[in-house]
């Protein structure tokens, strides 16, 4: 289980790896190398959503000693939070999904996207982790670390030969016709089932180990040796065109846990705790800002300067993701402060506020002859 603490260091790199989806959805060196893209985007920063849910298990699933996680209140208003948010950001993208034409089009490709795919094409993440941690909590609950462990791996290799290894998959007959009935109910193996309850239990062992005592540099050796075979792996994958999507690679897993090991590690003496409202409404709000930029450069006539250059379009959609997410964040907390005025007002109002026209409310006698103020 964690410290209870603060990890500065892996707050600020939740700003690097949301910056890390946004290069993936707008692919920053497109126009100048796209091999460059395949090592530097999507490889490498496919890192992103791996660390995102390892910090789910770091500092959520990791933080029950005994009883039931399931049963807990606290992992219950975690998953609760994460539902709420799904709902939010679905809504939020809901006429950009109307006007675009991808409503399901069926109860059950309706299914398929509240469940697996996400109701938006970034939107995925949150499907994973919600169903992610429900199946990770049994596992941890009926089984222990150890069996969770080996039926993660078990579960994130059947989901990576039907992704960046699928050109593999798809010579035999056999592993052909189980990953079409796959994908005929999950169109991607980077879901709650096949993807995300490896990283999430990688957050809940590197909770453990980030303090005990292990040596730091055997630490940051590991992740330099995962961070140079993984772009190995990458050009490997995309070189022969095995993949049929590239999230999922066989370095993330020791890259993600070595990376989160060496950050928890870290003695940084700063307050990072922003970077994680923020990192998360970047992650959230950058494709309206992706749509945004588009529409301002066609609108200003700057079309071939802004979005005609690739690594331009990706520093505007930064810079306008950056933004909007802290003017989101102000609102947010702003919001919060009014609630917490009018709940504080609220309490008083019983003691400062005109009395009770019903039935009286005496405060306890304290044995002093002074009345104590109800609450």
């Amino acid at each position: 289980m964690p410290e209870r603490r603060a990890y500065p260091a892996i707050d600020l790199f939740r700003m690097v790896a949301a910056f890390l989806v946004v290069a993936i959805h707008v692919a920053p060196f497109a126009s100048i190398d796209p091999a460059v893209d395949d090592v530097v985007t999507y490889t490498f920063g496919r890192i992103a959503v791996p660390f995102f849910l390892a910090t789910t298990g770091f500092f959520v699933l990791a933080r029950h000693r005994a009883g039931s996680i399931l049963a807990s209140r606290s992992f219950r208003s975690q998953l609760k939070k994460l539902c709420i948010l799904y709902a939010i950001a679905t809504l939020l993208y809901l006429p950009v999904t109307v006007y675009a034409g991808n409503l399901p089009d069926s109860p059950f490709a309706a299914f398929q996207a509240i469940v697996f795919e996400g109701t938006f094409y970034h939107l995925w993440y949150f499907p994973a982790a919600i169903l992610g941690c429900v199946l990770v909590a049994f596992l941890l609950d009926r089984f222990g670390t150890g069996i969770s462990l080996a039926i993660a791996a078990a579960l994130y290799l059947i989901g990576i030969l039907g992704d960046s290894y699928y050109g593999f998959a798809c010579q035999t007959d056999a592993l052909r016709g189980f990953y079409d009935a796959v994908f005929a109910v999950s169109p991607h193996t980077r879901n709650g089932v096949f993807f995300a309850p490896l990283f999430l239990l990688i957050g809940v062992v590197a909770s453990k180990r980030s303090s005990d005592g292990s040596n730091a540099d055997i630490q940051r050796m590991g992740l330099l040796v995962s961070a140079v075979l993984l772009a190995a792996e990458g050009s490997f994958v995309h070189g022969f065109g095995l993949d049929r999507h590239d999230s999922m690679y066989f370095m993330l897993v020791p890259a993600t846990y070595f990376l989160i090991v060496v950050l928890a590690r870290m003695r940084l003496s700063l307050n990072a705790s922003w970077a994680r409202d923020l990192s998360l409404w970047i992650y959230i709000l950058h494709p309206l800002c992706i749509i945004l930029v588009r529409g301002i450069a066609k609108a200003c006539g700057l079309t071939d300067i802004i979005t005609g250059n690739s690594l331009v379009f990706f520093g505007a959609v930064c810079l306008a993701s950056l933004a909007v997410s802290l003017a989101a964040v102000g609102a947010k907390n702003a919001w919060r402060k009014r609630g917490c005025r009018r709940s504080n007002q609220k309490r008083l109002l019983p003691a400062t506020g005109a009395p009770n026209k019903g039935r009286s409310r005496k405060a306890p006698y304290d044995g002093d002859k002074t009345r104590r103020q109800v609450p």
